[in-house]
């Protein structure tokens, strides 16, 4: 006997019951940074154009008139773009399907739903050494400045460090480069020449090979103790949080961007606009051709498809900076 239409209907809403469950709560999410890096912003056209109107003036002591200053006003677009991801099933695997396998399949469409979302962001970090932000420049570059504001001066959120064994730098080169970092963010000024990063929530994005020495120059509770003997002077410990990142090394490769295990940022999540914008229209939806279709007649299958609009760009690059090791 062929898949019923009754058993269609069953599969039909178990993996769809299973995809959304996931979804809402996926497996390994607590390792994704994009949610508390990122701010999502809704969209309902094929793109949306953020007005960047730079900072509001300081406080002053008022005599006289008031000081009215108007606003730089810059902006940049991000476009909407569509995903999917489909499986073909074979409506006998169906019809007998006693080890949920639907479902579990279901299930790990919903998690590359989630994940493809990290590794957009890591991808969008990656490719903002290479891509303009709203002030012209690169997301990352060493000489952003604010056309047409009061305070103008050349900054740098993009740092390089030579080290000897690129993939490997030790406790020293490490605290040398988490320095300039700190240093680099904490001095940032606005467009009225005003500090940038007044209030810190800070976040470390590290490639897994940077795990060991990242706890020992920046861990703190257990991890103190091997900080002593390995040479870390312990300034920077409890600096923030780190986030060990799987995607890195693997996005380096898909992008093209930087080799392996030599970049690193950090993050102030303490702002009100991060700086990565999650721009969605369409979070990802759940479909299925199957039982009554055309495809299922001439095929004997099932078509599962997961798909989206949604996309990631550049908010205010003030508040990270990147850190790429070269070799010495």
């Amino acid at each position: 006997m062929g898949l019923t239409a009754a058993s269609a209907e069953l599969s039909r809403r178990t993996a769809r019951a299973a995809f959304f469950g996931e979804l809402r709560e996926p497996t390994g999410a607590k390792s994704f940074v994009y949610p508390m890096l990122s701010s999502e912003m809704p969209s309902d056209s094929d793109q949306e154009t953020y007005p960047w109107l730079g900072q509001v003036p300081q406080l002053r002591e008022w005599t006289g008139l008031r000081d009215i200053k108007g606003l730089p006003d810059q902006s940049f677009a991000i476009p909407n773009r569509k995903w999917e991801s489909t499986i073909m099933v074979d409506n006998d695997l169906i019809r007998r399907d006693k080890l949920g396998q639907v479902a579990t399949r279901s299930r790990d469409m919903a998690r590359r739903a989630s994940s493809h979302k990290e590794a957009l962001f890591v991808d969008t970090l990656l490719l903002g050494a290479a891509t303009n932000c709203y002030d012209g420049q690169f997301f990352f570059d060493t000489d952003h400045a604010d056309p047409g504001a009061a305070f103008t001066t050349s900054q740098s959120n993009d740092i390089t460090t030579a080290i000897v064994l690129l993939t490997a730098p030790t406790v020293a080169e490490f605290e040398t480069a988490v320095e300039a970092m700190l240093n680099n963010l904490r001095d940032f000024k606005d467009d009225q020449g005003e500090p940038w990063n007044f209030s810190e929530d800070l976040h470390w994005v590290i490639p897994t090979s940077f795990t060991k020495v990242a706890r020992l120059v920046l861990g703190v509770g257990a991890e103190m103790a091997a900080a002593d003997v390995s040479g870390a002077t312990g300034a920077f410990r409890g600096e923030g949080t780190i986030h060990v990142s799987s995607f890195l090394k693997a996005r380096q490769t898909a992008t093209s961007i930087g080799t392996a295990g030599d970049r690193f940022y950090l993050f102030n999540a303490g702002a009100e606009i991060q700086p990565i914008i999650y721009q969605t229209e369409r979070e990802a939806e759940f479909e299925t051709l199957g039982q009554g279709s055309d495809h299922s007649f001439k095929t004997d299958t099932t078509l599962y498809g997961v798909n989206g609009s949604y996309n990631m760009g550049y908010g205010p690059w003030q508040h990270v900076v990147s850190q790429t090791f070269t070799t010495a």
